[in-house]
């Protein structure tokens, strides 16, 4: 987990430091252009279609059995199915390329021939971006977390660094494109070496094998409907759209802002079960240690996501007027406050997810989705109606509510520890501490900001480190402990 979280934190620090300089160094204009080819080669990846998951699943799942004598087959049936995939919108991209240059994008005359040189190049680093997602999801499936973060560390980084040599050379943004697509075929290389060395005759007579080419394809196609309708409800792009109509702009900044703030705490989440993914799946064939991992990881998840909500919710007031000022801190707040709140059965719901798509059943996940867009819809449009953006924010947060209960009722019933994920003590406490912390977070006092941000979230802490760890997680972070601290958080037994 460490490991996958450095591999997102790292381009996000460079990306601080070294925008600033490109934007200086470009001007607005042509770093605009920058922005808009690294937004479609970023967004390339939805033409994965999955398939770098169902990999994830179905080696992890043969490596768990002992069945790995079907592995060079899947990979390769995923690999040349992308590959296709990718040469497609290469093509789409390059035919498209003059269109998008002198019609879609507002440029000035002198930009237009350099922007089309963009994408004809950017055309090129589409397919390098696919196969490197199903490479990845090889390495994450024999669990190579350090070697995946290492890789996306340094690409990441590169990505933002690699421009400013080339501006002592050249101002046009074609250049820095070229740099792009030759930093995405490095990443690639480092991964196909790195799956070489895991997967013995990954690279003999390449072969598309009809066995395995519909249950990946199957796996992919329920797994991106899935995001595709997820990421409009959880990153609140269907609410921003109803803000932007019926609204304004203005508004939709007083709702926007503080989500985009408290949405950056999910990588924390992201990197949990990127691990948990490949764990879930190798362990299939072994219903006990499923049902244990995930219900620890469930309640690993908890301990871990909910204090750092709790103090975002107390402290939301004070951070807001900090960063945005007394006039937009008083309309953001309490949206503030509400998603902070929503992003907890969002972060533990992350959880559930992996163990079910872990298990093969994609499809549930999204049909779960499925239900519940129309009443989103419609609610969420009452909502803005009727209130507003504060309105928009309590549909969005009883929906990520009553999503994690949908999906925790659809993980109870795979699991072979009856009861487990449902513990109503459990989530009981939960509920008493978020509850405590919105009202304080609520309320006109500073003071109970702070002192609520402190002492809050360490009660939960220490209250979680008795009812949602269980014992081999409160002695493993034991030995890390002082001894007098040791002494007071562990049972006498396992002091030795």
């Amino acid at each position: 987990m460490a490991w996958t979280l450095l591999g997102y934190v790292l381009p996000m620090a460079a990306a601080i430091v070294i925008i600033p300089l490109l934007i200086h160094r470009l001007g607005p204009e042509r770093f605009g252009l920058l922005t808009f080819v690294w937004m479609i080669v970023g967004y390339s990846t939805l033409l994965d279609l999955g398939i770098g998951r169902a990999l994830t699943q179905s080696i992890a799942e043969r490596l768990g059995s002992g069945e790995p004598e079907d592995i060079p087959a899947i990979v390769q049936t995923g690999v040349l199915l992308l590959l296709c995939v990718g040469l497609g919108g290469a093509a789409i991209l390059i035919a498209g390329g003059g269109w998008i240059s002198n019609h879609f994008l507002k440029v000035s005359p002198s930009v237009i021939q350099d922007a089309h040189h963009c994408l004809t190049m950017a055309a090129a680093a589409v397919p390098l971006v696919i196969l490197g997602t199903a490479l990845r999801g090889v390495l994450e499936a024999y669990q190579r977390f350090k070697e995946v973060s290492l890789a996306r560390s340094a690409v990441g980084i590169l990505l933002y660094l690699s421009p400013l040599p080339v501006l002592a050379f050249s101002q046009g943004v074609w250049a820095i494109v070229g740099m792009l697509v030759a930093v995405r075929l490095l990443e690639l290389g480092v991964y196909a070496i790195q799956c070489y060395r895991l997967v013995p005759g990954l690279f003999g007579r390449l072969s598309l094998d009809k066995a395995f080419l519909k249950p990946i394809f199957s796996f992919g196609l329920w797994s991106t409907a899935n995001n595709l309708i997820g990421t409009l409800m959880t990153m609140a792009y269907i609410d921003r759209l109803y803000i932007s109509a019926m609204l304004g702009t203005a508004a939709l900044v007083v709702f926007a802002t503080p989500f985009d703030m408290v949405v950056r705490v999910l990588i924390l989440p992201t990197s949990i079960v990127g691990v948990l993914f490949p764990a879930f799946s190798s362990l299939r064939s072994e219903p006990e240690r499923v049902s244990r991992l995930a219900v620890t990881a469930l309640n690993a998840m908890a301990y871990v996501t909910v204090p750092l909500f709790m103090a975002l919710m107390l402290l939301a007031k004070p951070m807001l007027t900090f960063w945005l000022g007394s006039d937009l801190s008083s309309q953001s707040a309490l949206i503030f406050q509400l998603i902070a709140l929503g992003m907890v059965p969002i972060s533990i719901g992350y959880v559930p997810f992996a163990f079910i798509q872990a298990m093969g059943r994609p499809d549930l996940t999204t049909k779960r989705h499925l239900w519940e867009i129309p009443f989103y819809l419609l609610g969420s449009y009452l909502a803005v109606k009727a209130f507003g953006t504060r309105g928009t924010a309590m549909v969005w947060c009883a929906w990520a509510l009553i999503d994690l209960g949908l999906i925790l009722r659809i993980m109870s019933r795979m699991l072979t520890i009856r009861g487990q994920a449902g513990s109503a003590s459990k989530w009981t406490g939960i509920a008493c501490f978020l509850a405590v912390a919105l009202a304080g977070g609520v309320s006109n006092q500073t003071w109970i900001h702070f002192l609520g941000g402190l002492v809050l979230p360490t009660a939960f802490v220490l209250w979680g480190w008795r009812f949602l760890l269980a014992d081999e997680e409160r002695k493993m972070l034991g030995d890390r402990l002082p001894d007098r601290l040791k002494a007071r958080l562990l049972p006498r037994g396992h002091l030795s």
